[in-house]
């Protein structure tokens, strides 16, 4: 569920920030209303109780590699990131069966929109970290990694690589 920030809303959304690890200043209510000088609206995503989980976009698939390839091999079937995959975890999509697509990144308020249900399945403790299943419409991804190995970065890169 997806709603815009109200000033009413700000000090729920500070105090769920400051839960999470690593959390910074441009997560904020405080960097929310800088933004809001260049026409930027804030929003929040809930779940299906009504807590804030915040904004959801792809994340940097590279650091998910060491634990891909277990948890394709455990029953995953697809993964959104933003970027291209290490040779073990396309092993493990073609051997499971399974899709990798690509959003844009740093669309994470425009991407939450398309979530329309969110479930924590394992390490809650995580907070944003965690691991989801989404009941996602209409979201705006590529198939960049197919259950063959069909592989965009590789095809795409040698379409227009320069040959001597």
């Amino acid at each position: 569920m997806i709603e815009y920030v109200t000033i009413d809303q700000a000090a729920e959304l500070d105090a769920f920030v400051l839960q999470q690890p690593n959390c910074h200043f441009m997560q904020t209510s405080a960097w929310g209303r800088v933004k809001e000088g260049w026409g930027w609206t804030g929003i929040l995503c809930r779940d299906e109780k009504g807590e804030i989980i915040g904004s959801i976009g792809p994340t940097t698939a590279g650091r998910m590699d060491p634990f891909a390839p277990k948890l394709l091999d455990m029953g995953l079937v697809a993964m959104i990131g933003k970027g291209g995959r290490a040779k073990p975890v396309v092993d493990a999509i073609v051997r499971n069966g399974c899709v990798y697509f690509c959003a844009i990144g740093g669309a994470g308020a425009a991407i939450s929109g398309c979530i329309k249900k969110v479930e924590v399945l394992a390490f809650a403790e995580l907070g944003c970290e965690s691991l989801k299943r989404l009941t996602i419409e209409n979201m705006p991804v590529v198939c960049t990694i197919d259950s063959t190995g069909g592989n965009q970065f590789e095809l795409g890169r040698a379409e227009y690589e320069v040959k001597d």
